[in-house]
C-alpha cells in the first residue's frame, strides 16, 4: 500500500493526511466540487422521494422533517458553494 495512507511504520502521519486532504478536497478541488453537487443532488432527492412521498406529505411530523432535512443539505450545498467557488 502506498500514498499518504500508510508509512514505512504502518501509520498514519496526520500531517501528511491532512495536507494531502485539503490539496485533494479543499475549496476549488474537484473533491470539494463532488461534495457540492453531493449536497444539490441529495437535496433534491430527499425533496423528490420523501416530502412529495404521499406517505410522508399524510403526516405533518414526517413532513417537516423530511422538508428540514432537504433544507439543511441546500444550506449545506449553498455554504460548500460560497467557498468552493471563491477559489
Amino acid at each position: 500500500m502506498s500514498g499518504f495512507f500508510k508509512s514505512e511504520s504502518s501509520e498514519i502521519s496526520i500531517k501528511d493526511f491532512n495536507e494531502n486532504l485539503s490539496k485533494g478536497y479543499g475549496p476549488g478541488s474537484f473533491g470539494c466540487h463532488e461534495a457540492l453537487h453531493m449536497s444539490q443532488f441529495l437535496s433534491s432527492a430527499v425533496v423528490r422521494g420523501l416530502c412529495l412521498h404521499p406517505t410522508i406529505a399524510a403526516n405533518q411530523t414526517w413532513k417537516d422533517m423530511a422538508e428540514k432535512a432537504a433544507s439543511q443539505l441546500e444550506e449545506l450545498y449553498q455554504s460548500i458553494g460560497s467557498e468552493h467557488l471563491k477559489t
